[in-house]
């Protein structure tokens, strides 16, 4: 089994609204209805330009002043697909979390170590909440109290209120990799066997991705 780290925060909604003289204000929800902080909502009038702005850590936003008119509002996550946008979209956001190194988990010590790579650690830390590990960062992203959270899956999937934007850029990817083996001294190593082999049949590959984990190769 491995472990992939994951960004929460993710958006999909389109939508038309009307508009009166005076301020447009909205909050930012996914399909399962949890909050989407630090969504990017863009209100494209009928005619003329686009105005965008930045959800907040409540997934709200807000637009003014505007004339009457038909409006349409959509909200898209931070592109994350590569290295470059993935260290935007960190330090676009107002705040985030991820794990406290002190405590020796192996996702905060990558993330610390990847921030200092990137060469934001100090712009980034400014503006972080550490949590006591992965279900607490999920935790501090469906309070509202960080936009965005890192950490592994297994760990943010239990948690309401929060969604999965994706993974990191694969260049950047740091796999946590699971591995059973038989004990030389084992009395019941047919059973151990027979435990492994069960857990790596192919009907379990659904369990498994729901917890979070991802099948290795076979």
């Amino acid at each position: 089994m491995r472990i992939t780290y994951l960004i929460i925060i993710l958006v999909l909604i389109t939508s038309s609204v009307f508009a009166q003289p005076t301020t447009l204000r909205g909050q930012v929800t996914d399909e399962s209805g949890a909050l989407v902080p630090g969504a990017k909502v863009t209100l494209q009038p009928a005619d003329g330009a686009p105005k965008t702005a930045i959800a907040d850590g409540q997934g709200r936003y807000s637009f003014a002043p505007l004339p009457s008119g038909n409006y349409t509002v959509s909200a898209t996550a931070p592109d994350l697909s590569t290295p470059q946008a993935f260290k935007a979209a960190l330090l676009a956001a107002r705040s985030l979390s991820y794990s406290d190194p002190k405590a020796g988990g192996s996702a905060a010590a990558y993330f610390a170590t990847l921030l200092e790579r990137l060469g934001i650690a100090h712009d980034v830390n400014a503006k972080a909440t550490l949590g006591r590990n992965g279900h607490h960062v999920a935790e501090l992203v469906a309070d509202g109290t960080a936009e965005l959270g890192i950490s592994f899956l297994s760990e943010l999937v239990a948690i309401k209120g929060v969604t999965i934007a994706g993974p990191l850029p694969a260049e950047l990817q740091n796999h946590t990799v699971y591995a059973a083996a038989v004990a030389l001294a084992s009395r019941e190593r047919e059973a151990a066997r027979a435990l492994m082999a069960w857990i790596r049949r192919p009907e379990a590959d659904a369990a498994w991705r729901a917890a979070g984990l991802e099948p290795s190769g076979r």
